[in-house]
């Protein structure tokens, strides 16, 4: 399936790629050919058949560019976890980060070092104040508490998908920040108008250097990959 080619990953770059999730017939059957068995088994334990499918066409999607990156046909490439979960590819120095909300998908990748990418959908939060006091900043709690809808549940989504993506560099979950990794940094991440999403690395700042997009077999849509260089 790997017919296509992605800009190349330096040492001290990482590459954010953005698509919406292909809802057709085609190009989910097509995707669900590169998943393992034990998560094919896990697609068919989804209920809902959009569930099964955005799971299947976000592993497929991971798979098809992480191949591309290590030049390997994405059904080969085996995974290890660590004991929350995370992710990481096994052999190499690729690590990447992946996160979906709704159908809009979202890959991280880097070399030689941990990453954490989230999106969200905006939309309201009924808890935010309580949710903000626990986990936010005293400053982003104000801002939130301070604030009406439709921006209180904006500006608690933003902080949210920081918080995020810090806890998800550090292969857990959104941590209260007392807990925080402070050498590491977040950069919030141009998305469509209806999402936020940020990407964490341990490095001191991020500048854009290009914007790509590529063609995959199947997809309607194009795959957009954002290039920023690290120092």
């Amino acid at each position: 399936m790997r017919t296509f080619s992605i800009p190349p990953l330096g040492a001290h770059e990482v590459h954010v790629w953005s698509c919406n999730l292909p809802a057709e017939a085609e190009p989910v059957a097509a995707l669900a050919s590169l998943l393992s068995p034990d998560e094919q088994s896990r697609a068919a334990r989804f209920r809902f058949d959009v569930h099964r499918r955005r799971f299947i066409a976000a592993r497929g999607t991971a798979r098809l560019l992480l191949g591309a990156y290590v030049m390997r046909d994405g059904a080969s490439l085996r995974f290890e976890y660590e004991p929350l979960g995370k992710p990481r590819l096994s052999g190499g120095d690729v690590a990447f980060n992946v996160s979906h909300c709704d159908d809009r998908m979202l890959l991280a990748v880097r070399r030689g070092g941990d990453i954490g990418v989230d999106v969200e959908r905006i939309r309201p939060i009924a808890d935010a104040e309580s949710i903000a006091g626990r986990y936010f900043t005293e400053e982003e709690a104000e801002r939130i508490r301070s604030a009406a809808e439709p921006l209180r549940s904006h500006f608690f989504l933003r902080s949210w998908t920081r918080h995020e993506a810090r806890g998800k560099f550090a292969g857990r979950g959104v941590v209260p920040v007392r807990e925080l990794h402070t050498e590491v940094q977040v950069l919030d991440l141009a998305t469509p108008g209806e999402h936020v999403a940020a990407v964490a690395l341990d490095c001191g700042s991020f500048n854009a250097v290009f914007d790509a997009t590529v063609q995959p077999p199947h997809y309607r849509e194009g795959l957009t990959c954002h290039g920023f260089s690290l120092s």
